[in-house]
């Protein structure tokens, strides 16, 4: 990926102060890129002395150059409030430790008005059933990612809510013929994918 490339994903997706997870998920895809995520996480080497060893000046010297690349990443891509708000922090951990506890208040209440959003879905009269779980997943996946738990249990209550009265003595099963089942089961075993819930149509009569 391009410099240019990099730079429009972040461009397109500044952080004005109601957008962070987007904001976060597209700096980690830049960063990532430019081999700079692991200076969030990786603690500044001990400053060097006159006794250091060219290997720890070395690792210093290192450290701060892209820690500092970082950092501008962050500040280029952010709101000229939170900018000022930010510029005078040394590291980029700082800076983004600091939009996090900012973003806290915002996260909660993105988590509430997703769950609810959950607990207001209910199937439209002629949606197949498989279209309106996968809508479900992807409302789950969104609590997630907003930081929420919700147990896989309490998932399936509350599709089962969403659904028409017709489905009240359903249950929720895997996608797909018997054969598909079993293999798409051992691909859970091993971790390459996740299950997709449906509800068995309920019988007719």
């Amino acid at each position: 990926m391009s410099a240019h490339s990099l730079s429009m994903i972040l461009s397109k997706n500044q952080l004005v102060g109601e957008n962070y997870i987007d904001w976060k998920k597209n700096l980690m895809i830049v960063l990532t890129a430019e081999k700079l995520k692991f200076f969030l996480t990786e603690p500044c080497p001990t400053v060097p002395t006159a006794e250091s060893s060219a290997e720890q000046n070395e690792a210093y010297d290192k450290w701060t150059h892209f820690d500092e690349m970082a950092r501008c990443y962050i500040l280029g891509y952010i709101s000229n409030v939170l900018q000022q708000k930010h510029q005078s922090m040394s590291t980029a951990t700082e800076i983004m430790e600091s939009l996090r506890k900012m973003s806290e208040h915002q996260g909660r209440q993105a988590r509430q008005t997703s769950i609810r959003s959950i607990k207001n879905m209910r199937m439209k009269p002629g949606t197949p059933v498989r279209d309106h779980m996968l809508a479900l997943i992807a409302q789950f996946n969104v609590v997630e990612v907003l930081g929420a738990e919700i147990k896989s249990e309490t998932q399936v209550d509350m599709a089962l809510e969403t659904l028409p009265e017709m489905f009240s003595h359903s249950k929720l099963t895997p996608l797909g013929t018997e054969d598909e089942n079993e293999e798409h089961r051992e691909q859970e075993l091993v971790g390459e994918q996740e299950p997709i819930p449906i509800i068995q149509e309920p019988p007719p009569g």
